[in-house]
Parts: structure tokens; sequence; C-alpha cells
């Protein structure tokens, strides 16, 4: 079949023709003589990109082929950047091309333009993947974004975006001033707020202030997600003063508020010991619209116990209940510890923590049955103590040394040692070794009781196992020889 010859292929050789560079007797004239040549090779070129041409034949040789020419013909594409990119990879993967980076940005533009994030997004990885600096990069998007007129600032979100997932929220601030020093593009929430939190995680917190002012007297309206990091900021910063203050101007320019930004607060307040704001913040929850939630109830209580209002912990775990909200095993923990300390748990825990709680499914862990088995042991209640144990076993919790080493030192102290000293072994059947606070209980009831002969076989026991004696070994020991007037 013939071809027509309007469409005969046309060959690179024809393009770039080495003759054509030859001759230039003037300066002006080979200027004109260049910018002549370009124009045909960019409009021989885009036949052979538009018309469909065997690429592979008709760009076989590319030697005398330049950046401007790519770029130009990329620009003249760009009402279908698809196919923009499938030329601009055609001679990157099979020309081995060295695209300029101007050509990167002007096709990064054209693709975010038409939503094709993925394929701009893979693009950008690999022009940073050159080498170039930051503001390379900048100037370039720039240059791409000024001589195409394209819309919107998508290309310098993108840049930030990436910068930012990589951990460099430095180098991200630094394009974010760049924008607002040459252009007046406004970054989407999205991206502002994912570019101050970074900076929060690095803690740059009078960074991330500055940065709001300055998009606030830029005329954007901050979300949520912007307040509840600034909220942080002045948290970090311990002050206060101005973190209410912002949520009462979020509460008054109608912002949409959830109980997280409230989360943040109380947080604070409560790990810098003013307890009682937060519990304030928490009470005007309901008047706001708002619910607390698990995070609220969790945190209340464990700043409570910080302070040592133990009894209202109490009352706050009751309600947290009763809203249907299961505390974390720290709160838990951290509660039992307390009321243990202030004497006042045995009737609390048997309604709170073993009848409520468990019917909600929560159960106690083996840190918090090792606190309440030392505080029955403590006190002399061995019976109590047990049936934690076996309670503690039936819901296959596997009992760590701590419980075992505080059964031990209450029956020693009871002066019942064949009991205790069962339970040497029976933890170590169980896999657990023991340490010197285990020994040390056993010699000092040994002693107490006048047994010497056994408290020293216990002594050569430890030392044999390489468990190094402490002073109180020693004492108890010394004590016991004196005791029996074995000292010299």
């Amino acid at each position: 079949m013939k071809l027509n010859p309007s469409y005969r292929p046309l060959k690179i050789h024809t393009l770039f023709s080495k003759r054509r560079f030859c001759s230039a007797p003037k300066v002006s004239v080979q200027d004109n003589d260049e910018t002549a040549k370009d124009a045909q090779m960019i409009s021989n070129l885009k036949l052979i990109v538009r018309e469909r041409q065997s690429w592979k034949i008709a760009l076989n040789d590319t030697d005398f082929l330049k950046t401007r020419h790519v770029e130009e013909v990329l620009i003249q594409t760009l009402d279908d950047p698809r196919f923009a990119l499938r030329f601009f990879n055609f001679l990157g993967l099979h020309r081995n091309f060295h695209h300029s980076p101007e050509s990167f940005c002007v096709l990064i533009h054209a693709l975010l333009k038409v939503n094709l994030f993925w394929p701009a997004s893979s693009l950008l990885q690999t022009l940073l993947l050159r080498g170039l600096g930051p503001s390379e990069v900048f100037e370039a998007l720039s240059k791409a974004h000024e001589k195409c007129k394209f819309p919107s600032g998508l290309g310098f979100d993108l840049l930030i975006q990436n910068y930012v997932q990589n951990k460099r929220a430095l180098v991200a601030l630094m394009i974010f001033r760049l924008m607002r020093k040459f252009n007046s593009y406004l970054l989407p929430h999205r991206t502002l707020s994912a570019l101050l939190n970074e900076l929060a995680k690095i803690r740059q917190f009078g960074v991330v202030l500055e940065v709001f002012d300055e998009i606030v007297k830029a005329g954007v309206r901050p979300d949520i997600f912007i307040y509840t990091v600034v909220i942080r900021s002045f948290c970090e910063l311990k002050d206060f003063v101005r973190a209410k203050e912002m949520i009462h101007l979020m509460e008054s320019n109608g912002t949409e508020l959830n109980v997280v930004v409230y989360n943040v607060l109380i947080h604070w307040l409560c790990k810098n010991l003013r307890v009682w704001e937060a519990v304030e913040i928490k009470n005007g929850l309901v008047k706001r619209g708002l619910k607390a939630d698990v995070i609220t109830y969790n945190t209340l209580v464990l700043g409570l116990c910080r302070v040592d209002h133990f009894d209202v912990a109490v009352e706050l775990m009751n309600e947290m209940l009763k809203s249907g909200f299961v505390p974390s095993e720290a709160v838990v923990t951290n509660l039992v510890d307390g009321l243990r300390r202030k004497g006042k748990f045995e009737d609390a825990l048997s309604l709170l923590i073993f009848n409520e709680m468990g019917r909600r499914g929560l159960h106690p862990n083996d840190v918090t049955f090792s606190i309440l088995i030392d505080s029955f042991c403590r006190r002399g209640e061995m019976d109590v103590a047990l049936s934690f144990l076996g309670k503690m076993r039936g819901l296959g919790i596997k009992a760590t040394i701590y419980p075992y080493n505080s059964l031990i030192s209450g029956y020693c102290k009871l002066g019942n040692l064949n009991l205790a000293e069962s339970f040497l072994y029976e933890m170590i059947n169980e896999g657990l070794l023991p340490t010197v606070v285990t020994y040390t209980s056993l010699i000092s009831g040994y002693c107490n009781e006048g047994k010497l002969h056994k408290a020293f076989r216990l002594y050569h026991e430890m030392t044999e196992k390489a468990i190094a004696p402490n002073t109180y070994t020693f004492t108890a020991l010394i004590s016991g020889l004196r005791r029996e007037n074995m000292m010299a």
C-alpha cells in the first residue's frame, strides 16, 4: 500500500542534519539561524509526536536533540498530558535522553492539573533523586508554572508534601517561605496541617506559631486540625493562657469542634499537675454539644492519680464505666497502685475492678495482680493474696517473679518458712529465676527463727547461682549471728 506523501515518515537525520549547523558567518545571522532551526526542529518533532509515527524509527538518532526542543514540544502537547508523558518516558527510557528539570516540572504541573497525582509524584521523586537542591527544584517548578500559566499551585503543594513525608520539615518550611515570597498561592489545609505537625514532631513549636500567624494573615481560615497542632504547641511551651484563648477563638468563629482538641489541652494540663482545670474543661464539654470519650476519661484518671486524688479518680472511673467506656490497663494499674499506697483499696477494688470491669471484658494484667498480691501480703492477709494468685491463673495470666517474691516475704514474716520455701521451688519449676530479693527474704526469715544453718545453706545456694548478695542479705545474717551470740 502506497503512503500518501503528506504522511511520509520523517526521519530524525532530516531534522537534525549536520549541514544545517555548519556555517554562520556573522553572530547576528547565526542567532537568527539558530532560532529558525529551533523552530523548524520543534515543528517537525511535534509532527512526529502528534501524528503517532513510529518513534523508534523517526527518533532513531537524537544526538542533535536539545532539552529546549523537548520542553517546547511538551508545552505544545499539554492538552493531552498522558501522551506528553509517554513521549517524555520514551526519550528517557529508550534513547537515554537527559531531560531538563524544567521538562520534568512542566509535566508535573500538567499531570496534577488533570488529577494524575501518582505519575506526577513519581516524576517528582525521579527529579529529586538527581540530587537537585530544594531551591533549584522550586525554581524549576516556578519557571514551568509561569511559562505555562498553570492555574493552581499543586506542583508546589506536592513538593512540600514530599519533603514532609520524608521527615524533612525544615526543607518543606523553606519551600513554603519561597512560595510566600514569590507567588500568592495558598497551600491546601491538609498540607498546612501536615507541615505544622511535622514541625511539632521535631519540637519547633515557636516556628509552628509563626507559620500559623503567617497563614492567618494571608487569608487562610484554619480548620480543626491546624488549630489542634497550634494548641498543642502552646501547651508544649506551657502557655496555657494562649492555648485556652485559641480554643475560645475556635468556639466563637464557627470552627467545627470535636473532643480531640479539648483532649490535647486536658492531657497537657494533667501532665503539668493542673488537674482541676482539666476536670473543669471536661465538665464543660456538654454545653458545647460534645461528650467526653475514652481518652478524656483515661487522661483524667491518670492525672488525678498523679496528684493523689484517688477518691475522685474512683468516681470518674465509675462514670466512665457507666458511659460504656473500658479503661486502659495503665489507668487500672495506676489507680490500683495509688489506692494500695493510701490503704483504701479493698472495697473499691472488689467492686470496681473485679465486678463492673470484669463484666465489661477488662481484667487486671500481671502488673495489677502483682500490686494487689503485694498489698495483701504486706497486711498479712495471705489467704486473700493466694486467692488473687488463683484468679490470676484462672484468667490465664502467667505469674512473674514479683507476686512470688511478695508471697515468700509475707510467709517469712509470719514464720511459715516451709510454705515460703515451697514457693521458691514452685517458681523455679515455673521457669522463673529467683533474685537476691527472693533469697534475702528466706535468709531473714530463717535467721529470725534461729535456724542459721538453713539461712547459710540458702546463702551458699544463691552465691553458687551467681546471685550477688546485697546489704540486706548481710544485715540479716549478721543479725542472726548476734542473736545467737555467735559473733566473735
